[in-house]
């Protein structure tokens, strides 16, 4: 969708002959293979890994820039219902930029370490942390978290990143183009449908459904820490600290 979006052409066919013409390829028959991605009867990659290797989007990127961005996100393969190993958690956090997202995932030390050392421990404060500037990869991050706090078996880390992943996709959706949307519309139900169905080990096995509520004291705290980023950017550190402070501790 993101390659139909910035090419301007919504049929498959003819955006397989449209990219097969930039990229000085022969056009002869229509393979097909584009309506086959777009129906989700095949994926542009053979073998399934954290970064698969995928010709075809990568040849893509170089026409149309930034259309990648969505194919190469962690969330992906984080939501595939699978067990998780650190080492594919690891390999997820280190593809995400460093600036605010991976350094937040990552211990840092890039020893001949196990990966679940290398892995960062987690507080309730860094699913808020991934939130500040919505984007592919920060919802990647989240499903690192997510994934990470899960193995960890953090289960109020793990329930307030699924609610870090719906806040996301709530305003991801929001700034996308329309066919874009629809796609991430299905993901978030997928996610809901997840966390409404996931049972914790509290006092017992409890189900606890993300409600309104919860993404609205997200939200809250997220737009404190947005707040204190833009104080910091005035060097207003006083302010800055103290916007922190609620965010973390606001009821």
């Amino acid at each position: 969708m993101c390659v139909a979006v910035a090419a301007n052409e919504f049929s498959p066919t003819r955006l397989e002959k449209h990219l097969n013409s930039l990229l000085g390829a022969e056009f002869k028959e229509a393979t097909g293979v584009w309506r086959s991605y777009c129906e989700g009867a095949s994926k542009p990659f053979k073998k399934r890994a954290v970064r698969p290797k995928a010709v075809w989007v990568e040849e893509v990127e170089r026409l149309y820039p930034a259309t990648s961005r969505w194919f190469y996100s962690p969330v992906w393969f984080l939501m595939e219902e699978t067990e998780f190993y650190p080492s594919e958690i690891y390999e997820c956090a280190k593809q995400l930029p460093h600036d605010g997202l991976a350094e937040h995932l990552l211990s840092g030390d890039e020893l001949d370490e196990s990966a679940a050392l290398m892995l960062s421990e987690l507080t309730m404060q860094v699913p808020l942390l991934l939130a500040v500037n919505p984007s592919p990869a920060a919802l990647g991050a989240m499903a690192c978290a997510m994934r990470r706090a899960e193995l960890a078996g953090q289960v109020s880390i793990f329930r307030r990143a699924g609610i870090g992943m719906l806040w996301l996709l709530d305003r991801l959706i929001l700034k996308e183009s329309l066919p874009v949307r629809e796609c991430l519309r299905e993901l978030r139900k997928i996610v809901k449908e997840k966390f409404d169905k996931q049972v914790y080990p509290v006092g017992g096995l409890i189900r606890s459904p993300p409600k309104r509520r919860d993404l609205e004291e997200f939200s809250k705290r997220v737009k404190l820490l947005k707040a204190a980023e833009i104080a910091f950017g005035k060097c207003d550190w006083e302010k800055g600290e103290s916007l922190i402070d609620q965010a973390f501790s606001i009821k």
